[in-house]
């Protein structure tokens, strides 16, 4: 939306996306298996966001992104007292968690004459790391704690660069 309105310059935009997963299981050997929420065993989670907040003015255009990952649980069959698969964890849930993005691109073009901008990205601005879980579970992920294809384990990641058309 344009601000002048509200006698601001430049505009300001918002998007948001989320994903609500209904169903997800893996049958092997006639074995039907529920993955819905068990973060740590490539699960999804129920819910899955991002929402994004830019604001424009002039060759300016800076946008904070938050990146949200509903949370779960370790393993859907663990009951109370523990099973084959997991011996003795108490808590069976893996927390939900946001990670905030920042970029800022700036368009040369009028100074260029050419398609040119520059931009900064600092992802995992907050320098959050992933919710992680004490478990004995079979997966992929059972020594990491969570899944590294869904969290950031790299921590604050900086991204600078060019973007030109010759």
């Amino acid at each position: 939306t344009d601000l002048t309105r509200l006698k601001l310059p430049g505009q300001f935009n918002l998007r948001l996306l989320a994903t609500n997963f209904r169903e997800s299981t893996v049958t092997t050997n006639g074995v039907v298996t529920n993955l819905l929420g068990a973060l740590p065993q490539d699960g999804p989670p129920r819910w899955k966001g991002t929402l994004s907040a830019g604001y424009v003015l002039g060759a300016s255009d800076t946008t904070l992104t938050a990146r949200y990952i509903g949370s779960g649980v370790i393993d859907n069959t663990y009951t109370e007292g523990g099973n084959t698969r997991l011996l003795s964890v108490n808590d069976n849930t893996v927390s939900s968690n946001i990670i905030f993005d920042l970029s800022e691109t700036y368009d040369l073009s009028k100074l260029t004459g050419r398609e040119f901008e520059v931009f900064l990205v600092v992802q995992n601005l907050l320098d959050r790391a992933p919710p992680v879980s004490v478990f004995n579970a079979p997966g992929m992920y059972a020594r990491q704690g969570a899944n590294p294809a869904m969290y950031d384990f790299i921590g604050r990641q900086y991204r600078a660069g060019v973007r030109f058309r010759f």
